[in-house]
């Protein structure tokens, strides 16, 4: 098998979609990615990152692919969670506060920027199968769900859809209250949890 025929098949294996990182990672030089990319046996999709000819990668896959700091989170995690079948109209992404984001503004003017310090950035993240099949980093649902509860102690979430995430949640076979109830204490909603679920169970 060529080296062509390697990346591609290497491609295929990550959802049609890497990083120049990840090809180089595994061995592919500089220069077959080029000629790859020059003879359209991969698409640029955004810089740095490849996806295959018949492969549209959609905002979340290559946002994540390019920023390794950029996680999908509140709505646009929810709804790759299926705990909510409405589809955001921008996608939600968390970065750490004192994360530069310019860069992932720039290029994608549309979406919803959330930051967090640095102690509760990490909790909850995951990998999951995008909308076409490619590895995007996100929020766990328990964190998703902690993040709504945040919005409505601001006074920004969508009340309905906080009734739809948690009804759904916390009647799911997955619901893991002692893990909901320790992200809410770390994310300061421990009160906002207690008196939603009061009602609900």
């Amino acid at each position: 098998m060529s080296r062509t025929a390697e990346a591609l098949v290497f491609m295929e294996g990550r959802g049609g979609i890497a990083r120049w990182s990840n090809l180089v990672g595994a061995g592919f030089s500089p220069g077959l990615i080029a000629s790859m990319a020059e003879q359209g046996k991969i698409d640029c999709e955004t810089r740095g990152v490849y996806t295959l000819p018949d492969v549209m990668a959609d905002e979340p896959e290559a946002i994540t692919a390019r920023w390794g700091r950029a996680v999908v989170s509140h709505g646009s995690a929810l709804y790759l969670h299926n705990l909510s079948d409405r589809l955001p109209l921008s996608t939600d992404i968390t970065v750490p506060r004192e994360y530069n984001a310019s860069a992932i503004t720039r290029a994608y003017p549309n979406i919803t920027l959330h930051r967090c310090g640095k102690g509760t950035y990490p909790l909850g993240i995951q990998t999951v199968e995008g909308l076409v099949g490619a590895p995007v980093r996100v929020y766990d649902s328990e964190r998703c769900v902690c993040d709504i509860f945040a919005l409505r102690k601001r006074g920004e979430a969508d009340v309905q859809l906080l009734k739809d995430v948690v009804g759904g949640y916390l009647g799911s076979p997955e619901c893991d209250l002692p893990k909901i109830a320790s992200y809410a204490r770390a994310l300061g909603v421990e009160d906002e949890l207690q008196r939603y679920t009061e009602v609900l169970l």
